[in-house]
């Protein structure tokens, strides 16, 4: 009896899966080059990672806003403009981000926020910082405006050869 238990015993540990299983850390490539900087994710991005120095930088965004779920009327107005700069640190607030030389694009065709154009004149990493802000104007009475904005903040890191 002793035997069979101690064989039992074995059989059971000898079955069980005592390995130590590695747990693999995937990384999102958009992660090292692209980062949302904030709470909303609805934001995806078409920017290569690695350029040649003088080329230029063509991609674009696409930007879903909240605001696009509102029913407009004729006379209210949304826009978003994607402002960005290149720069070597992130800045604290808008703000400050707004002292910086700044490139803005506009939103065409619902979402597309088209960047183009864009060139660098020194080899390694280029870091952008940028805003997507989201304008609302509703008109509630003839001399009524609600005016509403969205902010988002970006990072985009990019590597010249």
């Amino acid at each position: 009896m002793k035997y069979i238990t101690f064989s039992l015993i074995l059989i059971i540990l000898g079955c069980s899966d005592n390995k130590v299983k590695k747990k693999l850390n995937y990384r999102n490539p958009r992660q090292k080059t692209f980062e949302v900087i904030g709470e909303s994710k609805r934001l995806e991005y078409k920017l290569p990672d690695t350029l040649q120095l003088k080329d230029t930088l063509n991609g674009y965004l696409i930007f879903k806003s909240s605001f696009d779920t509102l029913n407009l009327r004729e006379e209210d107005d949304h826009f978003v403009d994607f402002y960005f700069a290149k720069t070597n640190s992130i800045s604290n607030k808008f703000e400050e981000f707004s002292q910086k030389k700044i490139d803005t694009f506009a939103r065409i065709r619902d979402s597309i926020i088209p960047i183009f154009n864009i060139t660098f004149d020194k080899k390694g990493s280029q870091l952008f910082e940028g805003y997507i802000v989201d304008y609302l104007f509703q008109e509630h009475s003839e001399d009524s405006i609600r005016f509403r904005t969205n902010k988002q903040q970006i990072m985009y890191r990019v590597f010249i050869k």
